[in-house]
């Protein structure tokens, strides 16, 4: 009997154990520890912000051609309508839809042609299904598998720094992007150098885009003012009506407090235009820079954005 009672108060026990092996998801279920997602066709696998999507993307630049199969949260075969590609390009840009192998719609793959994907590929997938419109920017083509650069670089300013290319790909200069916990405004220099040393000029009227990747949110930084544009030191950026410094919110009475926090962070990317050519940078981490962090002291350093 006592062995009987042994047996039994063992299998409890393995089963128990064996329940252990899950962790809770933010959805409440659970999912198996060491859980990951692989490519299979060789490409690149990104996903949906909340992970209900999942694609995998292949770009053979000698052939023109970008490949995309859709799978769902769980990463089964998921048949859909065409996607669209929107991509960036010095002429504005081109929407590409989808064609499938076969002709055959819906489909799990589909297939992108156009002279613009002959070069390294900036641009942002789309896809309608369900009722629901699904955006995940392409990859990048360097074998980063989840669209981000991770290794992080800090800028003269204690900003995040991150290289802006041509839609040639080829890198140009340096942003240093500065976000403050605080109040949740935003310094950014552009620079020919990592160093943000040399600066990159651009026209008092531009305009820089910051894209926050996973909450559909962007914000346009602008100069303080076409006079001295003085950045938060009270140093004058202004020359002969150009400048590499802009912020966010400014004067514009945009509600930032979404950036507030010392524990925010967001992959980001951020676009600028000179003339008719368009720069863009990868997806870096972008975290605040702590109020009173580096042992500077920055009390004051917000009055001009009240």
């Amino acid at each position: 009997m006592k062995s009987l009672q042994s047996l039994v108060w063992v299998t409890v026990a393995a089963l128990c154990l064996a329940g252990c092996g899950d962790k809770p998801t933010k959805a409440g279920g659970t999912e198996p520890e060491g859980h990951a997602h692989s490519a299979s066709h060789g490409g690149t696998l990104v996903e949906t912000s909340d992970h209900s999507m999942h694609f995998e993307v292949k770009h053979d630049e000698s052939a023109g051609l970008l490949q995309v199969w859709v799978f769902d949260g769980d990463m089964k075969m998921l048949k859909t309508g065409a996607p669209t590609v929107q991509l960036a390009a010095d002429s504005g840009g081109h929407k590409l839809t989808g064609t499938a192998p076969g002709n055959a719609t819906p489909s799990h793959e589909w297939h992108f042609t156009h002279k613009a994907l002959e070069a390294h590929a900036h641009g942002r997938l789309r896809l309608e299904h369900g009722g629901k419109s699904y955006n995940v920017d392409l990859p990048d083509d360097d074998g980063d598998h989840d669209g981000h650069e991770h290794e992080e670089s800090h800028g003269p300013h204690d900003g995040m720094v991150a290289a802006f290319a041509g839609t040639d790909g080829k890198a140009v200069g340096h942003v240093e992007l500065k976000l403050h916990d605080d109040k949740g405004d935003l310094e950014l220099w552009i620079a020919t150098d990592e160093g943000i040393k040399t600066p990159f000029d651009l026209g008092a009227d531009s305009e820089i885009t910051v894209t926050f990747h996973g909450r559909d949110r962007t914000v346009t930084l602008r100069v303080r003012d076409k006079d001295q544009n003085a950045d938060e030191d009270g140093t004058a950026t202004m020359r002969a009506g150009k400048t590499n410094y802009f912020i966010y919110p400014g004067e514009t009475g945009a509600d930032a407090s979404w950036l507030q926090g010392a524990e925010f962070t967001c992959p980001v990317s951020v676009t600028f235009r000179q003339g008719d050519a368009t720069f863009t940078t990868k997806q870096f981490q972008l975290k605040p820079h702590g109020h009173g962090d580096h042992g500077h002291d920055h009390d004051d350093e917000h009055d001009d954005d009240k």
